[in-house]
C-alpha cells in the first residue's frame, strides 16, 4: 500500500496504490480544487495508465480503472476535481470508475437523502445555493468554513449527476446512505482494512435533529435562513461533514482526515475504542487534516495518533499550512524520527503565507507585519532537526 500526494494548490488529492503486482488497485481521494485536475491528476492518470499498458495489466484501447472515489467532504477544493475528471469520462477520456464514497450534503441533514432544497423554499439561498450573508454573532473562521461547504453544495449535486449519467454505484456499500461511524468495525475494501471515525452516528443524529427542529419552525412560519446559519455553525457542519478513515493492509497503516477537527478525531478514536493501552492510535502515514490549520490539530491530536509520515497538502493559501501547527507537531514528536512530507516547497508556501498575512492586516491594523523568522514555517521546519523534510 502507497500513498501518493498530488500537488493540489489548497486542496486535496490524494492516489492509494494497492493489490499485488498482477493485480494492482487504484483509490483516488478528493481532487483539489480548480484547474488541479488538468494541471497535476489527469497527467498523472495518463502515466499510471501507460504504466497499466506496458506492464501488460491493460490493453492499449482500455480505460484506467479506478476502483473506488472518495470524496471526503463537500468542499470545492476537494470536489472540483473530481467532477472535472467524471467530465472528462463523460466525454470519452480513458478512465472508468468503479464506486464513489460521498456524503451529499442532504444526505447529513436528512438521513432519508431527501434533497433539501426539496424541503426549503427557493427564497432559503443559505441552503439551496450557498449564498451566505455574514451573520456578524458567527466567528469569521467558522463562518469561512461553513460558507465554502454551503457554497459547494451545488458541486456536489452535479457529482451525484454525474455519477448517476455514469452509472457509478454511490455508497453502494451502504445502501446509497450517508457514511457513518458508529461499531469501529473495520470494513474489507479490494483487500484492505478500512475503519471510519468519522462522521459519528450521534453528531449526524444530532445534526439531522436540528435541522428538523427549523423546518418545524419554518412551517409555522418562524425559522429563518440566519437562525439556521447559526445552527449549523454551531453544529460544525464542515467538521462533522468529512470522513475520516483508518485504513489497513496487513501491517501497513493510514489516516485520511478530510477537513476533520482534531479533538473530534480523538473523541471518536476513544469512543469506538480504537486506542491501545497508551492511549494511542499509532499509523505510519497521518494525512494531516484541513490542511494544516492550527485550528483542526494541536498537540494532542498528534499524540494520539502517533505517525512516521506526516503529510501537509496546502500551498500557503488562508495561511495552511500554519507556523503553530508545526510547533504542536515538534512537540508531541520531539525527539522522534519522523518525515515531514509538503506539497510544495517551503519558501513558496511563506510567499502566500505573507500574501495571506497582508490581507488579514487589512481587515486586523493590531496585527503585526509578517516577521518570516516569527511567522514563518521555514524556520520552524529548520530548526527541528528530527524531521525529515520533504517536498517537490
Amino acid at each position: 500500500m502507497k500513498l501518493e500526494v498530488v500537488p493540489a494548490m489548497k486542496g486535496d488529492c490524494l492516489l492509494l496504490h494497492h493489490g499485488t503486482a498482477d493485480d494492482p488497485k487504484l483509490v483516488l481521494i478528493d481532487g483539489g480544487p480548480g484547474g488541479v485536475y488538468a494541471k497535476s491528476l489527469k497527467p498523472r492518470l495518463d502515466r499510471i495508465r501507460e504504466e497499466r499498458i506496458s506492464g501488460g495489466h491493460i490493453g492499449e484501447s482500455d480505460p484506467l480503472h479506478i476502483d473506488l472515489v472518495i470524496v471526503s467532504h463537500v468542499d470545492d477544493d476537494h470536489i472540483n476535481g473530481i467532477i472535472a475528471l467524471f467530465e472528462d469520462i463523460a466525454d470519452a477520456a480513458p478512465f472508468s470508475v468503479g464506486r464513489l464514497w460521498h456524503n451529499s450534503f442532504d444526505s447529513l441533514l436528512d438521513a432519508t437523502g431527501t434533497p433539501v432544497a426539496a424541503l426549503t423554499d427557493p427564497g432559503d439561498t443559505v441552503i439551496t445555493a450557498g449564498l451566505v450573508e455574514m451573520d456578524k454573532a458567527v466567528a469569521p473562521d467558522a463562518h469561512d468554513d461553513l460558507a465554502m461547504v454551503l457554497a459547494s453544495i451545488p458541486q456536489g449535486h452535479t457529482l451525484l449527476g454525474l455519477a448517476k449519467k455514469l452509472s457509478i454505484p454511490v455508497n453502494p456499500e451502504f445502501e446509497g446512505k450517508a457514511i457513518e461511524a458508529h461499531d469501529g468495525k473495520a470494513m474489507s475494501m479490494d483487500g484492505l482494512q478500512c475503519t471510519f471515525l468519522g462522521p459519528m452516528r450521534e453528531e449526524l443524529e444530532d445534526l439531522r435533529k436540528e435541522f428538523a427542529k427549523w423546518l418545524a419552525k419554518k412551517k409555522a412560519g418562524d425559522g429563518t435562513a440566519d437562525a439556521l446559519l447559526a445552527s449549523l455553525t454551531d453544529s460544525s457542519v464542515p467538521n462533522l461533514s468529512s470522513l475520516v478513515m483508518l485504513v489497513e493492509d496487513g501491517d501497513e497503516s493510514l489516516l485520511l482526515t478530510g477537513d476533520a477537527r482534531g479533538d473530534k478525531m480523538v473523541t471518536a478514536a476513544k469512543a469506538l475504542k480504537q486506542l491501545n493501552a497508551n492511549g494511542e492510535l499509532p499509523v505510519d502515514t497521518f494525512k494531516v487534516p484541513h490542511h494544516g490549520s492550527d485550528r483542526n490539530n494541536d498537540k494532542a491530536t498528534f499524540e494520539t495518533f502517533p505517525a512516521q509520515r506526516y503529510v501537509f497538502s496546502g500551498d500557503g493559501k488562508h495561511g495552511n499550512p500554519e507556523r503553530e501547527t508545526f510547533e504542536e507537531l515538534a512537540r508531541a514528536r520531539d525527539g522522534v524520527r519522523i518525515t515531514v512530507e509538503l506539497t510544495y516547497p517551503p519558501h513558496e508556501i511563506d510567499a502566500e503565507r505573507a500574501a495571506e498575512w497582508k490581507k488579514k492586516r487589512k481587515r486586523n491594523d493590531q496585527l503585526p507585519e509578517f516577521d518570516q523568522s516569527l511567522h514563518g514555517i521555514e524556520p520552524v521546519l529548520a530548526a527541528n532537526s528530527h524531521f525529515t523534510l520533504k517536498h517537490p
